[in-house]
């Protein structure tokens, strides 16, 4: 491929200009946004296997993590996509059909070389704080980098409106398998951490990253490597067996930095900090002596100091990602108040407290409780741990499902989860480990709920908490007994046991009838502790603060944003649904005052959220299949997580003809998420309105009946698990003839007059 073009070759929205960079994964090439003209650096994945179909998912799912982070030392993406036949046409081969390419901010200053970064203390100090910024942010939100190095650390120039260091690539070798021999399994030899080197993916965590950062800040002090080698298999010994050298720095340290930089490079993840922010507290400290200790928790949530932005007037070439940026929370700076004051007595007393919020669907319930814990973890002043509850997938959801992925259990049953039970257990120090292990291990695998659980759940809330604060993210309870049974537990005269957590309730007051009786008992357990719950009503937004979110954040123009709101009654999420439609359906374009709809547009805004939602869901299904609709709503009839062999074997026996493509455009569109089984929607008001648009087209009645017969075909041993499936689709069964009785009959008493 040559490395420059006169006319440069197009891509979708974007102009490939000259190749600037290669590696084992492919190329990067200079480019341009051609509707804004903004400098664009492009990465096109050439690797063997990037048309791998579980590739491209994997790399897909991880640059969607990346178009999340909104921090000022992570590069920002605007775009991923494939190469499609036009493009590939268009480049006289040059450019290989269904491949990847990821678009993302022009970085032209060079990489970190710490061998040559010869500078003072305080520069030196202020690159590490970068960084671990960038990577608590990250570690937040879930996300964990596995292949933190130099090559990836990057700097726009001082003419950018944003100049200084970016963290790039989190995963993104991983998802597609590098190509490049100096780099395996998850990461690179030079900067891995044991766990990665012995493969224990289960064991990955921020620790993880802060080994590569040890590495880094040993090679930034000293011009050397931690653990030397000339082969790849004397660095991964060094860095599994190897002990630390005397530390030769070629800058003057404070004394405090050879214990610093000896805990990141720590062998057992336990003995390192836990966190980015941990590691940044004693960095910051150094000066003045401290070497341990934990971050305190803030009297305020707000940023002490004005946070960098990246600047609005980019948005216009990250349209493609519009869908899932991760937005600012506007107009809740009062229940932020108050959650934050909860657990600001959390901290200081070491004891529990509960906060129940509540409000109608759309209103930012669960984005109010999503932005408090990432913040607290992002501080690293708590911990957090959300329990949603799924009615469909009872196992996989609620506590059980939450306390199997905070051990590290996930998809585990039999031998294989009493050897992982046994592994963490042994490193929390818990004594009688066997006997433990057969407790925990009974408590995870078990259907149904024992006595005896409720005790083992609050001991491991206590060793969550034992280091810092937990923030208990109840969802929607009243739909599990055991979280009904462990709220009451929390709000009694036994709660301390429990240690400092703060258990946040968040619950619809329009929930559906068949959730009537539940809120009603969940509405009693909390007021009959009224005193020592507090409940904070999450009402819609003011018009001012709706406004700055259309305007300032969506960008949308003043005339624009005011036919928005007056449709959106104060609901940020129709706001913010009604936008993603519109840039999924291509009728929103940049312009000096923010985007306007396109000339000759004239799109009618839908009623309300079930309206906003099914247009974003037809308009993504037009052209894929003519079923796809249908087939998205019995998706929704089996639940908020979506096993793709049971969805694929009830299709069949729908006669619905559907193809996978139809979630490879919902995943764009981020509306579902990739999982292991199969997908989950994103948001439970989505399924919601899929199944009352088959409600209102006729085809519920035979979804929940072919559902059922799904699973009693391919279950025929049923189990408790099983039966507890079908029973839920015979209620709803019932419900629906009754409804359609009722209909009926009050058609034939109308029509008898």
């Amino acid at each position: 491929m040559d490395d420059s073009y006169r006319e440069g070759v197009p891509l979708g929205p974007f102009r490939l200009d000259a190749r600037i960079g290669q590696g084992g994964m492919g190329e990067v090439w200079r480019g341009l946004h051609c509707a804004t003209e903004l400098p664009v650096a492009v990465k096109l994945i050439t690797a063997s296997d990037a048309l791998d179909g579980r590739a491209q998912a994997a790399f897909s799912n991880e640059v969607r993590s990346m178009a999340r982070l909104d921090h000022p030392r992570v590069v920002q993406i605007y775009d991923f996509d494939r190469v499609d036949a036009a493009a590939a046409a268009g480049s006289s081969g040059r450019l290989v059909e269904g491949s990847s390419y990821l678009v993302m901010e022009l970085l032209d200053a060079g990489i970190l070389d710490p061998f040559r970064y010869v500078r003072p203390w305080d520069d030196l100090k202020a690159v590490l704080l970068a960084l671990l910024s960038a990577l608590s942010h990250a570690h937040a939100r879930g996300l964990i980098h596995r292949d933190l190095k130099p090559g990836n650390i990057l700097f726009a120039g001082s003419d950018t409106p944003l100049p200084g260091l970016r963290l790039t690539d989190f995963g993104i070798a991983q998802a597609l398998g590098s190509a490049d021999e100096e780099e395996v399994d998850w990461g690179t030899p030079h900067y891995m951490s044991p766990e990665q080197h012995l493969g224990g993916s289960r064991d990955f965590g921020p620790w993880t990253d802060l080994y590569a950062l040890g590495c880094i800040a040993w090679e930034l002090a000293t011009g050397n490597r931690p653990f030397p080698a000339e082969t790849v298999y004397e660095a991964v010994w060094g860095h599994l067996n190897g002990a630390l050298p005397e530390l030769e720095p070629r800058v003057e340290l404070p004394a405090g930095f050879y214990d610093w930089v000896a805990r990141l490079l720590a062998k057992k993840p336990r003995d390192r900090f836990a966190a980015a922010a941990d590691a940044a507290f004693v960095l910051q400290s150094l000066d003045e002596g401290r070497v341990w200790g934990l971050p305190p928790l803030p009297f305020d949530w707000r940023p002490s100091v004005q946070v960098e932005k990246h600047p609005l007037g980019y948005v216009g070439a990250g349209l493609g990602l519009f869908s899932l940026r991760s937005l600012p929370l506007m107009g809740r700076d009062q229940e932020l108040d108050r959650v934050w004051a909860a657990l600001r007595e959390v901290w200081s007393r070491a004891a529990p407290q509960v906060v129940a919020l509540h409000g109608p669907a759309g209103y930012g319930k669960s984005r109010l409780v999503r932005w408090i814990s990432q913040r607290a973890e992002e501080l690293g002043c708590a911990s957090s741990m959300r329990v949603s509850h799924d009615l469909q997938d009872p196992v996989d959801r609620g506590l059980r499902g939450a306390l199997r992925e905070e051990l590290g259990c996930g998809g585990l049953v039999g031998a294989a989860l009493r050897e992982r039970l046994g592994a963490v257990l042994r490193e929390e120090g818990v004594e009688s480990v066997l006997l433990e292990v057969e407790r925990h291990a009974h408590y995870l695998e078990a259907i149904e709920d024992q006595p005896g659980d409720l005790q083992l759940i609050v001991e491991l809330l206590r060793r969550k908490s034992m280091e810092r604060p937990l923030i208990l993210w109840l969802d929607e309870p009243h739909r599990s007994a055991a979280s009904m049974d462990l709220l009451a537990w929390l709000l009694g005269p036994s709660a301390g046991a429990a240690g400092p957590v703060l258990t946040v309730v968040s619950f619809r007051d329009d929930s559906r009838r068949h959730d009537a009786e539940a809120l009603a008992r969940l509405r009693r357990i909390l007021d009959s502790a009224a005193e020592r719950a507090v409940t904070i009503p999450v009402a819609p937004l003011s018009a001012s603060v709706s406004r700055r979110l259309a305007h300032e954040v969506l960008g949308l123009d003043g005339e624009l944003a005011d036919r928005v709101l007056q449709a959106a009654n104060g609901s940020p999420m129709f706001v913010v649904q009604l936008a993603r439609c519109w840039v999924q359906q291509g009728l929103l374009e940049p312009s000096p005052g923010g985007f306007v709809l396109r000339a000759g547009s004239a799109p009618e805004i839908p009623e309300g959220l079930h309206g906003v939602w099914m247009e974003r869901v037809r308009s993504l299904c037009r052209g894929v299949a003519a079923d796809a609709l249908a087939g998205l709503e019995a998706a929704a009839v089996l639940g908020l997580n979506v096993d793709g062999l049971e969805w694929n074997h009830l299709c069949s026996l729908l006669g619905l003809e559907v193809t996978p493509a139809i979630w490879a455009a919902l995943l764009k569109g981020g509306l579902v998420r990739a999982t292991e089984r199969g997908w989950e929607f994103s948001h439970e008001r989505l399924l919601h309105s899929l199944e009352e648009n088959a409600r209102v087209e006729g085809r519920l009645l035979a979804l929940h009946r072919d559902s059922l017969r799904m699973l009693r075909l391919r279950y025929p041993n049923g189990g408790a698990l099983i039966e507890q499936r079908c029973l839920r689709h015979q209620q709803q069964l019932r419900l629906i003839e009754s409804s359609e009785q009722l209909l009926a009959g009050s058609c034939g008493a109308t029509s008898e007059h």
